[in-house]
Protein backbone atom coordinates (compact mmCIF):
# COMPACT_ATOMS: atom_id res chain seq x y z
CA UNK A 1 0.00 0.00 0.00
CA UNK A 2 1.41 3.38 -1.02
CA UNK A 3 1.86 5.98 1.68
CA UNK A 4 1.03 9.60 1.17
CA UNK A 5 3.88 12.08 0.70
CA UNK A 6 4.35 15.72 1.62
CA UNK A 7 5.82 17.44 -1.43
CA UNK A 8 7.23 20.96 -1.11
CA UNK A 9 7.28 23.38 -4.03
CA UNK A 10 9.41 26.52 -3.75
CA UNK A 11 9.60 29.19 -6.43
CA UNK A 12 11.81 32.22 -6.38
CA UNK A 13 12.47 34.90 -8.96
CA UNK A 14 15.08 36.89 -7.05
CA UNK A 15 18.22 34.72 -7.14
CA UNK A 16 17.40 32.62 -4.08
CA UNK A 17 16.77 35.47 -1.65
CA UNK A 18 13.37 34.14 -0.59
CA UNK A 19 14.02 30.37 -0.45
CA UNK A 20 15.10 30.21 3.21
CA UNK A 21 11.88 31.92 4.31
CA UNK A 22 9.80 29.53 2.18
CA UNK A 23 11.61 26.48 3.57
CA UNK A 24 10.97 27.72 7.10
CA UNK A 25 7.26 28.23 6.42
CA UNK A 26 6.83 24.83 4.74
CA UNK A 27 8.80 22.78 7.23
CA UNK A 28 9.77 19.14 6.64
CA UNK A 29 8.86 17.46 3.34
CA UNK A 30 9.42 14.06 1.76
CA UNK A 31 10.47 15.66 -1.53
CA UNK A 32 11.23 19.24 -2.50
CA UNK A 33 10.93 20.85 -5.92
CA UNK A 34 12.67 24.22 -6.33
CA UNK A 35 12.14 26.53 -9.29
CA UNK A 36 14.40 29.54 -9.83
CA UNK A 37 13.17 31.97 -12.45
CA UNK A 38 14.52 35.41 -13.25
CA UNK A 39 11.86 38.15 -13.05
CA UNK A 40 9.95 38.70 -16.28
CA UNK A 41 10.46 35.19 -17.63
CA UNK A 42 7.75 33.17 -19.30
CA UNK A 43 4.86 31.54 -17.51
CA UNK A 44 6.31 28.13 -18.33
CA UNK A 45 7.29 26.44 -15.07
CA UNK A 46 8.70 23.00 -15.85
CA UNK A 47 9.61 22.23 -12.23
CA UNK A 48 6.03 22.92 -11.13
CA UNK A 49 4.80 20.58 -13.89
CA UNK A 50 7.14 17.87 -12.54
CA UNK A 51 5.91 18.41 -8.97
CA UNK A 52 2.28 18.22 -10.07
CA UNK A 53 2.99 15.06 -12.11
CA UNK A 54 4.56 13.50 -9.00
CA UNK A 55 1.37 14.02 -6.94
CA UNK A 56 -0.59 10.88 -6.09
CA UNK A 57 -3.93 10.48 -4.38
CA UNK A 58 -3.49 11.27 -0.70
CA UNK A 59 -0.32 13.39 -1.20
CA UNK A 60 -0.02 16.98 -0.01
CA UNK A 61 1.62 19.74 -2.05
CA UNK A 62 2.97 22.32 0.42
CA UNK A 63 3.78 25.86 -0.72
CA UNK A 64 4.72 28.87 1.38
CA UNK A 65 1.92 30.99 -0.05
CA UNK A 66 -0.39 31.14 -3.03
CA UNK A 67 1.78 33.71 -4.81
CA UNK A 68 4.69 31.24 -4.85
CA UNK A 69 2.49 28.69 -6.62
CA UNK A 70 0.57 30.81 -9.11
CA UNK A 71 1.08 34.00 -11.08
CA UNK A 72 -2.55 35.12 -11.06
CA UNK A 73 -5.80 34.34 -9.29
CA UNK A 74 -7.07 32.47 -12.35
CA UNK A 75 -3.84 30.44 -12.51
CA UNK A 76 -4.22 29.63 -8.82
CA UNK A 77 -7.80 28.46 -9.27
CA UNK A 78 -6.75 26.19 -12.15
CA UNK A 79 -3.87 24.71 -10.15
CA UNK A 80 -6.01 24.11 -7.06
CA UNK A 81 -8.61 22.35 -9.17
CA UNK A 82 -5.87 20.21 -10.79
CA UNK A 83 -4.38 19.25 -7.41
CA UNK A 84 -7.75 18.41 -5.89
CA UNK A 85 -8.71 16.57 -9.08
CA UNK A 86 -5.67 14.31 -8.58
CA UNK A 87 -6.98 13.41 -5.12
CA UNK A 88 -4.20 15.38 -3.43
CA UNK A 89 -4.27 18.23 -0.95
CA UNK A 90 -2.81 21.73 -1.20
CA UNK A 91 -1.32 23.34 1.88
CA UNK A 92 -0.82 27.13 1.83
CA UNK A 93 1.54 27.29 4.81
CA UNK A 94 1.66 31.04 5.53
CA UNK A 95 -2.14 31.26 5.53
CA UNK A 96 -2.59 28.02 7.49
CA UNK A 97 -5.01 26.68 4.85
CA UNK A 98 -5.17 23.09 3.60
CA UNK A 99 -7.49 22.19 0.74
CA UNK A 100 -8.42 18.65 -0.16
CA UNK A 101 -10.84 16.83 -2.43
CA UNK A 102 -13.61 17.26 0.14
CA UNK A 103 -13.20 21.05 -0.12
CA UNK A 104 -13.85 21.39 -3.86
CA UNK A 105 -16.86 23.70 -3.31
CA UNK A 106 -14.81 26.08 -1.16
CA UNK A 107 -11.86 26.43 -3.52
CA UNK A 108 -12.85 29.75 -5.12
CA UNK A 109 -13.67 31.40 -1.77
CA UNK A 110 -10.46 30.26 -0.08
CA UNK A 111 -8.30 31.24 -3.05
CA UNK A 112 -9.83 34.72 -3.05
CA UNK A 113 -9.27 35.09 0.69
CA UNK A 114 -5.63 34.03 0.44
CA UNK A 115 -5.05 36.45 -2.44
CA UNK A 116 -6.48 39.25 -0.30
CA UNK A 117 -4.15 38.32 2.55
CA UNK A 118 -1.14 38.32 0.22
CA UNK A 119 -2.11 41.80 -0.99
CA UNK A 120 -2.39 42.95 2.62
CA UNK A 121 1.07 41.56 3.46
CA UNK A 122 2.49 43.34 0.44
CA UNK A 123 0.86 46.63 1.46
CA UNK A 124 2.29 46.26 4.98
CA UNK A 125 5.75 45.62 3.55
CA UNK A 126 5.57 48.83 1.49
CA UNK A 127 4.78 50.83 4.64
CA UNK A 128 7.99 49.57 6.23
CA UNK A 129 10.22 50.55 3.29
CA UNK A 130 12.63 53.27 4.46
CA UNK A 131 11.90 56.74 3.12
CA UNK A 132 15.18 56.86 1.19
CA UNK A 133 14.17 53.73 -0.75
CA UNK A 134 10.79 55.01 -1.90
CA UNK A 135 10.51 56.04 -5.51
CA UNK A 136 9.06 59.39 -6.38
CA UNK A 137 6.91 59.48 -9.49
CA UNK A 138 6.70 63.25 -9.55
CA UNK A 139 7.48 64.64 -12.98
CA UNK A 140 10.58 66.89 -13.03
CA UNK A 141 10.05 70.50 -13.93
CA UNK A 142 10.76 71.71 -17.46
CA UNK A 143 13.61 74.11 -18.21
CA UNK A 144 12.75 77.27 -20.12
CA UNK A 145 14.74 78.18 -23.24
CA UNK A 146 16.57 80.85 -21.21
CA UNK A 147 17.46 78.35 -18.46
CA UNK A 148 18.67 75.87 -21.05
CA UNK A 149 20.87 78.60 -22.56
CA UNK A 150 22.27 79.35 -19.06
CA UNK A 151 22.94 75.64 -18.56
CA UNK A 152 24.92 75.48 -21.80
CA UNK A 153 26.96 78.55 -20.77
CA UNK A 154 27.74 77.05 -17.34
CA UNK A 155 28.82 73.77 -18.91
CA UNK A 156 30.95 75.58 -21.52
CA UNK A 157 32.62 77.41 -18.61
CA UNK A 158 33.64 74.02 -17.16
CA UNK A 159 31.07 73.60 -14.36
CA UNK A 160 30.36 69.89 -13.64
CA UNK A 161 27.05 68.76 -15.16
CA UNK A 162 25.76 67.27 -11.90
CA UNK A 163 26.33 70.60 -10.13
CA UNK A 164 24.51 72.45 -12.91
CA UNK A 165 21.58 70.03 -12.64
CA UNK A 166 21.39 70.57 -8.85
CA UNK A 167 21.46 74.35 -9.24
CA UNK A 168 18.57 74.25 -11.70
CA UNK A 169 16.61 71.68 -9.66
CA UNK A 170 16.39 69.01 -12.35
CA UNK A 171 17.62 65.41 -12.48
CA UNK A 172 21.05 65.00 -14.05
CA UNK A 173 19.70 62.39 -16.51
CA UNK A 174 17.09 64.84 -17.79
CA UNK A 175 19.72 67.55 -18.22
CA UNK A 176 21.96 65.14 -20.13
CA UNK A 177 19.09 64.21 -22.50
CA UNK A 178 18.26 67.88 -23.12
CA UNK A 179 21.86 68.65 -23.95
CA UNK A 180 22.04 65.80 -26.46
CA UNK A 181 19.45 67.63 -28.56
CA UNK A 182 20.84 69.99 -31.22
CA UNK A 183 21.08 73.57 -30.02
CA UNK A 184 18.50 75.84 -31.59
CA UNK A 185 19.66 79.28 -32.73
CA UNK A 186 18.46 82.11 -30.46
CA UNK A 187 16.52 84.98 -32.06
Amino acid sequence: MATSARIAYLRDSSAGLDLARQRELIGPADRTWTELQPPGTSHDRPVLREALDALRSGDTLAVASADRLARSLRDLQDLVEQIIGAGARLELCAAGITLGPEDARLVAAVVAADAAMAAERQAEAVVHVPAYARVSIERPRELSDGELHDVRLQLDAGMPSRQVAREHGVPWEMLRRLLEQPELPLD
